[in-house]
């Protein structure tokens, strides 16, 4: 599997997941637009664009708007969790706290390695 085909697995199930868990707003726009802009873009500028992010959002936790407080916060969170799972498909950290076992999971079932333990 090639970068953009898992990228573009990882953004289409986020995308799914945060429409489920999100209402029409801040949370769930912050939530897209945090995938999308990863779509077909290389893991250094995903990286880059979290630091943007997550600077953005520590300017507003301040702020008496909370729209774009939610809005950057989910921004940021999709960025991450997006640079989670690549950093397991690429084999290092591309954050210094990832990857998480919840990021090798969602790798492991994109790449479509399965555990073949006895446990059933």
């Amino acid at each position: 599997m090639d970068l953009k085909d898992f990228l573009d697995r990882i953004i289409d199930d986020g995308i799914i997941a945060a429409s489920a868990s999100y209402e029409d707003g801040p949370k769930l726009d912050g939530s897209i637009h945090g995938f999308e802009f990863c779509r077909g873009k290389e893991p250094d500028t995903i990286v880059k664009e979290w630091t943007r992010s997550f600077e953005m959002l520590r300017l507003l936790m301040d702020a008496e708007n909370l729209d774009d407080y939610f809005y950057w916060n989910c921004y940021q969170l999709e960025l991450e969790w997006v640079l989670n799972c690549l950093s397991v498909a690429v084999g290092r950290p591309l954050l210094s706290h990832l990857p998480t076992a919840r990021g090798a999971l969602k790798a492991a079932e994109v790449l479509g390695v399965r555990a073949t333990g006895a446990i059933r």
